[in-house]
């Protein structure tokens, strides 16, 4: 809790184009305009990605992908620094991003902080903190080292539900330093924020300031991009992503349970009513609707006027 200070953690997130990039930024404790350094950073790297996310995806020079990102970051930095009357290390923050479209993911992280995603049902560290040579140090926007320090990670989503973001001052309570593993109550949000979406915000934030507010005396920020699964994407997803994304364990007994459904979902493509579908499968009517309802609850059929409409 910085008492007569503003908060340095900003978060951006941007949806374009069928792109949806997030970003997080901590303001350097030492740079004392870092808050407006972090604000431009976030704006301007999600707007980049967005921009320019497919270039990015298909270019295999790692290096070349980094200069041009961190090529943006210093211009930025510099424009805001010259209109402000500021060095441009006053501006300093940290930088963790996360970009998606279709199935292809970019990650991005320079400095401490913490980014996981969630994959089949199993929390996963992408990129730990980074932290200097002396104690409570990290890498920064505005480091001269930052092209060699700046991590990317390029892959595809596959089973992979959400991604988290976190600030150091949130890292204190969801990340455990020794272990190097990060809490399992991100499973929890990461699927509350599927589900909810936006909705999600202001019960994210009291639980922000109830419980990992009082681990730290830091600004804590937490940035959850959740997916929103489509029936083909649900399709596609191994044995164990859809076992989790039901909530059951991956065993024989739940894999009759989902292919039940999974027949169900697919042959939805021809027939227009519930009944008629319950119909072309001869099952008792019992057991249809039992199934027909948990698709509906998780989002993968809705009913209109009647008729049958999938999640597009």
């Amino acid at each position: 809790m910085s008492f007569g200070l503003p908060c340095q953690d900003k978060t951006y997130t941007i949806h374009q184009d069928g792109c949806t990039v997030c970003a997080l930024a901590d303001g350097a404790g030492s740079a004392k305009l870092s808050h407006h350094g972090a604000e431009a950073v976030t704006q301007g790297v999600c707007h980049y990605l967005a921009d320019h996310f497919d270039t990015i995806v298909h270019n295999d020079d790692g290096v070349h992908v980094k200069m041009d990102i961190l090529g943006q970051v210093t211009l930025l930095l510099e424009g805001l620094s010259s209109e402000m009357g500021c060095a441009p290390q006053d501006l300093a923050s940290t930088l963790l991003f996360v970009a998606t479209k279709g199935d292809d993911f970019v990650i991005g992280h320079l400095g401490d902080g913490v980014i996981g995603y969630v994959k089949a049902g199993k929390v996963k560290v992408a990129t730990y903190p980074q932290n200097g040579e002396y104690a409570n140090t990290t890498s920064f926007t505005t480091s001269i080292a930052a092209l060699n320090e700046i991590r990317l990670i390029k892959g595809k989503l596959g089973d992979i539900s959400g991604f988290v973001m976190m600030s150091d001052g949130t890292e204190t309570s969801l990340y455990n330093l020794r272990t190097k593993l990060l809490s399992r109550a991100i499973l929890s949000l990461v699927k509350e924020a599927g589900r909810s979406g936006e909705a999600m915000n202001e019960p994210l934030k009291e639980s922000l300031e109830t419980v990992i507010r009082e681990r730290t005396m830091d600004d804590c920020s937490l940035a959850i991009m959740a997916r929103t699964f489509d029936t083909q994407e649900y399709l596609s997803l191994s044995a164990e992503g859809k076992a989790a994304f039901w909530e059951m364990p991956c065993t024989r007994k739940s894999a009759k349970l989902i292919a039940a459904r999974d027949q169900l979902l697919r042959t939805m493509n021809t027939w227009r009513t519930p009944n008629m579908v319950r119909k072309q499968l001869h099952w008792h009517e019992g057991s249809f609707w039992n199934r027909f309802e948990h698709l509906r609850k998780a989002g993968l059929v809705q009913v209109k006027e009647g008729n049958l409409a999938k999640a597009a």
